[in-house]
């Protein structure tokens, strides 16, 4: 996601089980159900969440004195090479810093669940013989009920003041994530985001990502890579969005449409759109800026008049995607013009007001469909008989959470030592350091496929999801690969 406010997606969850208790609907692990490597088949037990406010005001004190300072999972050494501590279990927790309540939560939620179920089947496996994982939840909205960054920062430091917190699954869009990083890549705290796609949180330089956009050196001060994610980048969306458009789609004249002035990101899209069509062999007809506004009618005026074969839209349904294609409905001549979005488009609300498009519309999606992956029924089945309908990021953050418990292991098995309790940040520093060095290690056959880093923490799984909508509701098309065309 790539705006403070970007959870576009509709999910829904059932709820997770109450702490310390097995739900009586959970099933037991299937025969096939796939397993990192070490784990063992058995009952669920519920993680611990914990929210500790009280904790703020001593964590900001503490990040103002604070700075910082190859792995294959599917075939990690035996278990028992893990040293393992007399009496009681060593406590490890994996925070998650998600917008927990108000509109945003049917998004955040089934992340949230997706998190619980690796840490429980973690717990209930033996992952770690004599280690017990708490999943450490901290609500990113404030009472207000508006997104609010200074609330994620809080949040975030509250959790690396803790010496027991191993690292950081989130943060879910990438507002947050530019709020967060200055933070966990001093302290240093792993984060891994399953949905995170602003290309210049990560890659500086990268055309789109210069001047006032050039953001690494604020967000990775120590010039370390402590920030990881799952989801394919933006400029993806536009590249393959346009593989598509002209290979697959058949579309050849193109007029291209951002909304910059309210979604900055958008521009960003758009340019690789273009590029990669006109590589391709394609035509741009035109290419316009739109401010939120009631009458597109000059515009669309405009781009009536130049027959073009499709309208390519990087932007917001909010701020212009929803009353642009109304509009584009409404015209005589452009009423059956196929239309491609971006993830913005892909919302309730956008099938809620144009329900049944009478030409083609479609969108992409910076994310693996679990659905359409072999092999990931298992999970698929397990998952929603435990908490209900998948989400869209169900499976990237439940790939995410096993990522960071194989690094932790890895970590141990180099040697690496867990901090004797919440105040022992001398070795949490140097934990946390192994814990990092494993995730950038990372190889990992997940549910969504095989999981690795670059050397700018982004996924080397870069797949795009095509949608269209028919019949009220957003249908898979086709999944995309930078190799797939």
């Amino acid at each position: 996601m790539s705006l403070p406010d970007d959870t576009r997606f509709v999910g829904s969850s059932s709820g997770e089980p109450s702490p310390g208790a097995m739900p009586a609907h959970a099933p037991n692990l299937p025969a096939t159900f796939p397993l990192p490597q070490g784990r063992e088949r058995g009952s669920e037990r519920s993680p611990q969440a914990r929210f500790r406010p009280g904790r703020a005001l001593l964590a900001a004190l503490l990040i103002l004195c604070v700075l910082g300072g190859g792995a294959s999972y599917a075939r990690l050494a035996a278990i028992d090479r893990v040293p393992v501590a007399a009496g009681s279990p060593i406590v490890i927790k994996i925070g998650a810093t998600l917008p927990l309540s108000g509109a945003d939560n049917s998004f955040a939620q089934p992340v949230a669940d997706a998190l619980s179920l690796a840490i429980n089947e973690a717990n209930a496996t033996h992952f770690l013989p004599g280690y017990t994982f708490i999943l450490d939840l901290k609500n990113d909205i404030p009472p207000s009920g508006a997104h609010d960054p200074s609330t994620s920062v809080v949040n975030i430091v509250d959790l690396a003041s803790d010496a027991q917190v191993a690292g950081d699954i989130g943060p879910l869009n990438s507002g947050i994530a530019k709020a967060q990083m200055p933070v966990t890549n001093q302290m240093p705290l792993v984060q891994i985001s399953p949905t995170t796609t602003n290309p210049c949180l990560t890659i500086s330089g990268f055309a789109g990502c210069t001047d006032y956009d050039d953001l690494v050196p604020t967000l990775r001060p120590t010039g370390k890579v402590t920030f990881f994610r799952l989801a394919t980048p933006d400029n993806w969306q536009g590249t393959l969005g346009a593989d598509f458009v002209f290979k697959m789609a058949g579309y050849h004249r193109v007029y291209l449409i951002d909304d910059s002035y309210a979604a900055p990101y958008s521009q960003l899209q758009v340019d690789a759109f273009q590029q990669e069509f006109l590589k391709d062999g394609g035509t741009l007809l035109g290419r316009t800026s739109i401010q939120p506004a009631k009458d597109y009618s000059q515009v669309l005026q405009k781009i009536a008049a130049l027959h073009p074969d499709m309208i390519y839209f990087g932007g917001l349904d909010s701020s212009g995607g929803i009353p642009l294609y109304q509009q584009i409905e409404r015209s005589a001549a452009l009423a059956k013009t196929p239309f491609m979005g971006n993830d913005a488009i892909q919302t309730s609300s956008f099938i809620h007001n144009v329900s049944t498009p009478r030409g083609p519309v479609y969108s992409t999606i910076a994310a693996t469909d679990a659905r359409h992956v072999p092999g990931a029924a298992p999970f698929i089945q397990h998952y929603e008989a435990t908490y209900g309908p998948l989400g869209l990021y169900s499976a990237a953050s439940y790939d995410s959470a096993w990522i960071l418990l194989n690094a932790i292991k890895a970590a141990l098995l180099t040697g690496a030592r867990v901090p004797t309790g919440p105040n022992d940040m001398r070795t949490a520093q140097r934990f946390r350091t192994a814990v990092i060095q494993q995730v950038a290690r990372t190889h990992y056959e997940g549910v969504l496929g095989p999981q690795s880093f670059d050397h700018n923490g982004d996924t080397t799984h870069r797949v795009i999801t095509i949608t269209q909508l028919k019949n009220a509701s957003w249908q898979y098309k086709t999944m995309l690969t930078p190799a797939s065309l």
